[in-house]
Protein backbone atom coordinates (compact mmCIF):
# COMPACT_ATOMS: atom_id res chain seq x y z
CA UNK A 1 0.00 0.00 0.00
CA UNK A 2 0.95 3.54 -0.82
CA UNK A 3 0.40 6.55 1.32
CA UNK A 4 2.11 9.48 -0.24
CA UNK A 5 2.09 12.86 -1.21
CA UNK A 6 3.27 12.47 -4.48
CA UNK A 7 0.33 11.79 -6.65
CA UNK A 8 0.36 12.25 -10.22
CA UNK A 9 -1.29 9.59 -12.77
CA UNK A 10 2.04 8.16 -13.52
CA UNK A 11 3.21 7.68 -10.32
CA UNK A 12 -0.08 5.98 -9.42
CA UNK A 13 0.02 3.79 -12.47
CA UNK A 14 3.28 2.91 -11.42
CA UNK A 15 2.69 1.55 -8.10
CA UNK A 16 -0.15 -0.41 -9.40
CA UNK A 17 2.15 -2.27 -11.84
CA UNK A 18 4.28 -2.64 -9.26
CA UNK A 19 2.22 -4.45 -7.39
CA UNK A 20 0.44 -2.27 -4.64
CA UNK A 21 -3.04 -2.80 -3.51
CA UNK A 22 -3.81 0.81 -2.46
CA UNK A 23 -2.70 4.10 -3.20
CA UNK A 24 -3.55 7.11 -0.81
CA UNK A 25 -2.72 10.57 -0.83
CA UNK A 26 -1.31 11.98 2.82
CA UNK A 27 -4.12 14.01 3.02
CA UNK A 28 -6.94 11.19 3.60
CA UNK A 29 -8.50 11.45 7.00
CA UNK A 30 -7.17 8.66 9.83
CA UNK A 31 -10.25 7.16 9.96
CA UNK A 32 -9.99 6.90 5.59
CA UNK A 33 -6.91 5.90 6.03
CA UNK A 34 -7.81 3.33 8.47
CA UNK A 35 -10.52 1.75 6.62
CA UNK A 36 -8.20 1.83 3.54
CA UNK A 37 -5.59 -0.30 5.30
CA UNK A 38 -8.41 -2.58 7.07
CA UNK A 39 -9.49 -2.93 2.82
CA UNK A 40 -6.12 -3.92 1.48
CA UNK A 41 -5.49 -6.20 4.33
CA UNK A 42 -8.08 -8.57 3.66
CA UNK A 43 -7.39 -8.55 0.06
CA UNK A 44 -9.24 -5.37 -1.22
CA UNK A 45 -7.44 -3.11 -3.99
CA UNK A 46 -8.43 0.80 -3.14
CA UNK A 47 -7.41 3.76 -5.39
CA UNK A 48 -8.75 7.05 -3.77
CA UNK A 49 -11.03 7.99 -6.61
CA UNK A 50 -9.92 11.64 -7.38
CA UNK A 51 -6.11 9.95 -8.28
CA UNK A 52 -7.95 6.79 -10.15
CA UNK A 53 -9.73 9.67 -12.02
CA UNK A 54 -6.90 11.63 -12.87
CA UNK A 55 -4.84 8.68 -13.65
CA UNK A 56 -7.14 7.53 -16.43
CA UNK A 57 -8.00 11.07 -17.71
CA UNK A 58 -4.08 11.60 -18.19
CA UNK A 59 -3.90 8.19 -20.33
CA UNK A 60 -1.51 6.16 -22.03
CA UNK A 61 2.16 7.65 -22.82
CA UNK A 62 2.20 8.28 -26.96
CA UNK A 63 5.86 8.24 -26.44
CA UNK A 64 7.92 4.60 -26.95
CA UNK A 65 9.70 3.51 -23.99
CA UNK A 66 12.71 4.14 -25.89
CA UNK A 67 11.69 7.76 -26.66
CA UNK A 68 10.73 8.25 -22.84
CA UNK A 69 14.34 7.09 -21.56
CA UNK A 70 16.05 9.67 -23.96
CA UNK A 71 13.31 12.53 -22.72
CA UNK A 72 14.06 11.73 -19.20
CA UNK A 73 17.77 11.29 -19.40
CA UNK A 74 17.71 15.16 -20.92
CA UNK A 75 14.81 16.24 -18.39
CA UNK A 76 17.69 18.25 -16.52
CA UNK A 77 18.49 20.41 -19.83
CA UNK A 78 21.72 18.82 -20.56
CA UNK A 79 22.79 19.71 -23.85
CA UNK A 80 22.98 17.40 -26.83
CA UNK A 81 26.12 15.83 -26.31
CA UNK A 82 25.20 14.79 -23.29
CA UNK A 83 22.09 13.55 -23.68
CA UNK A 84 23.59 11.14 -26.50
CA UNK A 85 26.32 9.97 -24.20
CA UNK A 86 23.77 9.24 -21.51
CA UNK A 87 21.94 7.20 -23.82
CA UNK A 88 24.43 6.11 -25.81
CA UNK A 89 23.62 7.17 -29.20
CA UNK A 90 24.84 9.90 -31.19
CA UNK A 91 24.26 13.15 -31.02
CA UNK A 92 22.04 13.47 -34.50
CA UNK A 93 20.18 10.22 -33.28
CA UNK A 94 19.54 11.59 -29.38
CA UNK A 95 18.34 15.39 -31.81
CA UNK A 96 16.20 13.22 -33.42
CA UNK A 97 14.72 11.42 -31.01
CA UNK A 98 14.03 14.83 -28.92
CA UNK A 99 12.91 16.25 -32.43
CA UNK A 100 9.97 13.52 -32.73
CA UNK A 101 9.51 13.58 -29.29
CA UNK A 102 8.41 17.11 -29.51
CA UNK A 103 6.20 16.98 -32.45
CA UNK A 104 4.60 13.97 -31.31
CA UNK A 105 3.40 16.13 -27.72
CA UNK A 106 2.73 18.88 -29.46
CA UNK A 107 5.29 21.28 -27.95
CA UNK A 108 7.84 23.87 -28.81
CA UNK A 109 10.56 22.33 -27.48
CA UNK A 110 12.16 19.80 -25.16
CA UNK A 111 12.11 21.10 -21.94
CA UNK A 112 8.33 21.48 -22.08
CA UNK A 113 7.87 17.83 -23.45
CA UNK A 114 9.66 16.85 -20.62
CA UNK A 115 7.11 19.19 -18.24
CA UNK A 116 4.50 17.83 -19.75
CA UNK A 117 5.97 14.27 -19.71
CA UNK A 118 6.45 14.87 -15.81
CA UNK A 119 2.84 16.02 -15.25
CA UNK A 120 1.46 13.16 -17.01
CA UNK A 121 3.55 10.44 -14.64
CA UNK A 122 4.91 9.54 -18.58
CA UNK A 123 8.58 10.15 -17.20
Amino acid sequence: MVVTSRTSPGQVRSALLAGALGFVPKSASALGLAAVVRAVHGGARHVDSALAAEAIAAGESPLTPREADVLALSADGAPIATVARRAVLTPGTARNYLSKITTKLKVANRHEAAQLARRHGWI
